[in-house]
C-alpha cells in the first residue's frame, strides 16, 4: 500500500543580479536516523545486510561484491546471523551511526545499514482493575468466537518482551520452555526468562490467560500455550538485535504467532525477520507504537502492524497510525494479567498487539492446517472497516473481530482479497493437487480430498457470505 502526497509549493523572491555571481546556498541533507529517547535510543550498535541474491542475480561480479562487503564490516562483526544474512557490527572510533550508514551504502554493496535500537516496551501504565472491565471482548465478539474455539495447546504464541512472571495462577499452566536472547540460552539450559518489570506478564495475559478457571482474567485464547522469550534482562529495554534473534529462535522451535509489544518497529530489520518467521511458518506481529507517528513512509509486507482503538471504536492520541498499519485491535483501558500474581490495566498498541495474536492464535486452532498466508488473509479480512472501504491509509483493514475471523472465507485464496472469483479457483486447484495447505479445507487435516472439494465449492457458491 502505498500514498503519495503532491509537492508544496514553494514561494521564491528574485534576487537582484549583482547577487548572480554569489556562491550558491547549499543545504544539508537531514540525518537518516533521529534518535527519539524514551522509544527508540542509539546504541553504538548497527544492524548491515549485504546485497542479496536477487538483487545481485544479473551481476557478474556477484561474488566478488558479496566477499568485499563481508571483508569491509569483518573489524566490527559483533554477530553474523545466518537465517537473514545479516551483520550486527559496532560503530568504528569516530562514527557515528549515519555516517557509518551512509559511508556504507555508497558503496552500493549493501541493501540496508540501520542502528540497532535500544528499543524499550511500548508503555503501559499499569493500575488495578476489576474482570467486568476486560471490555475488549465484547468488542471483538470473543464469546462467538470461542464458540468454535477456545484455544488450543498445539498453538504456541510466543511473547518477546521482559519475561513472564512463571507462577502467575492465571498464566503458569500455560507456559512452555522459552528463551533468553541476550545469553542466547533456552530456558532449559538455564536462561532466564521471568519477568523484569512486568510488561510482559501484561503482554501474556491478554493474549493467552488461562479460561474458565475462576481465576482472575481470559485472554483471547483460554487454552494457548504461552512461549516466554526474554530479550532484555533489566528494565529499560535491549537490542533490537537480541529481540529479533529471540524472535526467530520462537519460529524455530514452535511458536506459530510471534508478538513483539516493543519500539522499533519502523526497522527494516524487522521486515527481514517477519519473512524468515513466514518462511517457518508463524507470523510475527509487531506493536505500531505509542508515540502518534504517521508511519507512512514504510509498509513492510511480512509484518502484521498493530494500532490501538479505544471502547467508542476511535483511534487514541497516542497511537500511531499510517500506510505501515494492517490492524487495530482494543488497547485502551485494557485489563490484563499483573504481577505480584495479580491483575493490572493499562493502555498502549502493546496491549492491541497480543489482542490481535491471540485472534491470529484463534484462526489456527480452528484450522491447524492453515498457511501463514491464509490466516494473515482470516484476520485482515475479518476486520470491521473503520474508515474508507477496504484498506485505507489511516485505518489499514480496521479493527480485528474474532468471530468474524475464524469464520471467515477460507475459499478466498488470492488477491484482491474480499473477491472471489476465478483466481481463486485456479489457486486452490493448484494446491489441491500439491495437497498444499491452501487447499486443506476439512477434516481430515493433512489430507486433501473430496471433503476439501465439496468445502471450497461450498464458500465459493455461498460467496463465503
Amino acid at each position: 500500500m502505498k500514498s503519495s502526497r503532491a509537492a508544496p509549493l514553494v514561494w521564491v523572491r528574485l534576487l537582484p543580479l549583482v547577487l548572480l555571481g554569489a556562491a550558491p546556498i547549499s543545504h544539508a541533507a537531514p540525518p537518516r536516523f533521529v534518535e527519539r529517547p524514551g522509544f527508540a535510543q542509539f546504541s553504538g550498535r548497527m544492524i548491515v545486510r549485504p546485497l542479496q541474491a536477487d538483487a545481485l542475480a544479473d551481476r557478474a561480479d556477484a561474488r566478488a561484491i558479496s566477499a568485499r562487503a563481508a571483508a569491509r564490516l569483518a573489524p566490527h562483526v559483533i554477530e553474523h546471523v545466518p537465517e537473514t544474512d545479516e551483520y550486527i557490527v559496532r560503530l568504528p572510533e569516530g562514527e557515528t551511526e549515519n555516517s557509518y550508514a551512509d559511508g556504507l551504502l555508497a558503496t552500493g554493496d549493501y541493501e540496508y545499514a540501520a542502528p540497532d535500537w535500544i528499543c524499550l516496551p511500548v508503555q503501559t501504565i499499569p493500575n488495578d482493575g476489576g474482570y467486568w472491565q476486560q471490555w475488549h471482548h465484547i468488542r471483538v465478539s470473543s464469546s462467538l468466537a470461542w464458540d468454535i474455539s477456545t484455544g488450543d495447546p498445539s498453538i504456541v504464541i510466543a511473547i518477546v518482551d521482559g519475561g513472564v512472571q512463571l507462577d502467575h495462577p492465571d498464566l503458569a499452566g500455560a507456559l512452555v520452555p522459552g528463551y533468553n536472547a541476550p545469553t542466547r540460552l533456552a530456558q532449559a539450559d538455564g536462561g532466564a526468562v521471568s519477568d523484569v518489570d512486568g510488561h510482559g506478564t501484561f503482554v501474556a495475559g491478554l493474549a493467552g490467560a488461562i479460561g474458565n478457571n475462576g481465576t482472575h482474567v481470559v485472554g483471547m485464547g483460554w487454552n494457548f500455550s504461552v512461549m516466554p522469550v526474554r530479550y532484555y534482562d533489566s528494565p529499560g529495554g535491549g537490542f533490537l538485535s537480541d529481540l529479533l534473534n529471540g524472535a526467530r529462535w520462537a519460529a524455530d522451535h514452535g511458536a506459530r504467532v510471534v508478538n513483539v509489544s516493543q519500539t522499533g518497529v519502523d526497522s527494516p530489520s524487522v521486515q527481514t525477520t517477519g519473512a524468515y518467521i513466514k518462511s517457518r511458518g508463524g507470523l510475527l506481529l509487531y506493536a505500531a507504537g505509542n508515540d502518534a507517528r504517521d508511519l507512512s513512509w514504510f509498509d513492510w509486507p511480512d509484518v502484521i502492524i498493530v494500532g490501538a482503538t479505544d471502547v467508542n471504536d476511535a483511534k487514541p492520541d497516542w497511537s500511531a497510525f499510517g500506510v505501515a498499519v494492517d490492524v487495530y485491535a482494543p488497547g485502551a483501558n485494557i485489563l490484563s494479567t499483573g504481577m505480584p500474581s495479580a491483575l493490572a490495566m493499562g493502555s498502549g498498541t502493546s496491549a492491541a498487539a497480543p489482542v490481535a495474536s491471540g485472534i491470529a492464535g484463534l484462526i489456527w486452532s480452528a484450522s491447524p492446517s492453515a498457511s501463514p498466508g491464509q490466516v494473515e488473509q482470516l484476520l485482515l479480512g475479518g476486520c470491521d472497516d473503520l474508515g474508507d472501504p477496504g484498506d485505507d491509509p489511516y485505518w489499514g483493514r480496521g479493527r480485528v473481530d474474532a468471530y468474524k475471523a475464524i469464520t471467515g472465507c477460507r475459499a478466498d485464496l488470492a488477491p484482491p482479497v474480499g473477491v472471489l472469483d476465478f483466481i481463486d479457483v485456479l489457486v486452490f486447484l493448484a494446491s489441491f493437487e500439491q495437497c498444499g495447505g491452501d487447499a486443506d479445507l476439512a477434516q481430515p487435516f493433512g489430507v486433501c480430498d473430496f471433503a476439501d472439494v465439496l468445502a471450497f465449492l461450498t464458500e465459493f457458491g455461498s460467496g463465503c457470505s
